[in-house]
């Protein structure tokens, strides 16, 4: 007999046993990076082809930030630094140029839907806004408390594997939400996101939390009030909780996914990582 074969109908007995989880073969929907690239492969092959009917291809600058002429960085870090500075699309996507049925964000994504049938459209955030957090002297974000933290990796974790992302946010800091205020935050960010056509969230860098814990009242507090908070958003603002839990992996998280599914407060989707 196959070994896989044999863990794979175990598995598929037990959650007939324990109607707590679902098999990955009934699971009603499933997400992986690849399917998340695909989708967004898709948007740039219709904006690429809207741009070269007008102009031919336009120069890919996604990935040039120096000035013309200086000498790249090197640093590969800096990135994961970066902090969301509103819960609000920037001025990039407010006016599109484009010669198809949309100039806005929630243009775009009814054309989306009606164009190639898209049943839902879900938007990733972090679990703290971006990677880097959110920027503490936005004026949009000021009512949230926001504070900078340098998170510190513990020597073992830094012993098993070195992580850019994480040596990033380490070095240049994360704009962190003051627990207390964290549900507000999700709620407004959630309902707005909703307005613009958007059905759900993929919330990434989860673990994240169980490094910023100092001075909130410790790691499992603040997983603890992350998440409630995240829950309910995510409950208000979206039909069917259509939420996507991305790198949420750490201890502290796992215990309250057994909480999450006795109580049946939402549904849980994972990134195949």
């Amino acid at each position: 007999m196959n070994p896989y074969e044999l863990i794979r109908n175990s598995i598929k007995i037990l959650a007939k046993h324990k109607v707590t989880f679902n098999h990955v073969d009934d699971k009603k929907d499933a997400c992986s990076f690849r399917l998340v690239w695909l989708v967004h492969l898709g948007c740039l092959l219709q904006r690429c082809r809207s741009s070269r009917n007008q102009t031919g291809f336009r120069k890919d600058t996604y990935n040039e930030f120096q000035t013309e002429g200086e000498k790249h960085s090197g640093s590969s870090d800096f990135g994961f630094a970066t902090r969301l500075r509103d819960i609000k699309e920037n001025v990039k996507f407010r006016y599109l140029n484009s010669t198809d049925e949309y100039s806005t964000l929630p243009e775009f994504f009814n054309f989306l839907k009606t164009r190639y049938g898209l049943k839902c459209i879900y938007m990733w955030h972090a679990i703290l806004g971006c990677w880097g957090g959110v920027l503490p002297s936005s004026e949009a974000l000021t009512k949230y408390s926001p504070k900078l933290v340098y998170p510190i990796q513990s020597p073992g974790n830094v012993a098993n594997v070195r992580d850019v992302a994480m040596d990033g946010i380490e070095k240049y800091g994360m704009g962190v939400i003051d627990p207390e205020k964290i549900s507000e935050f999700y709620s407004d960010y959630h309902c707005y996101l909703a307005s613009i056509g958007v059905d759900g969230v993929k919330v990434d860098i989860q673990n994240v939390v169980e490094t910023i814990g100092s001075g909130y009242g410790g790691r499992v507090r603040m997983t603890a009030m992350y998440l409630n908070g995240l829950e309910e958003a995510v409950s208000k603002n979206f039909r069917n909780n259509n939420l996507i839990c991305s790198m949420c992996h750490n201890t502290d998280s796992l215990f309250r996914f057994v909480r999450r599914l006795f109580l049946h407060k939402t549904v849980l989707l994972y990134a195949l990582e």
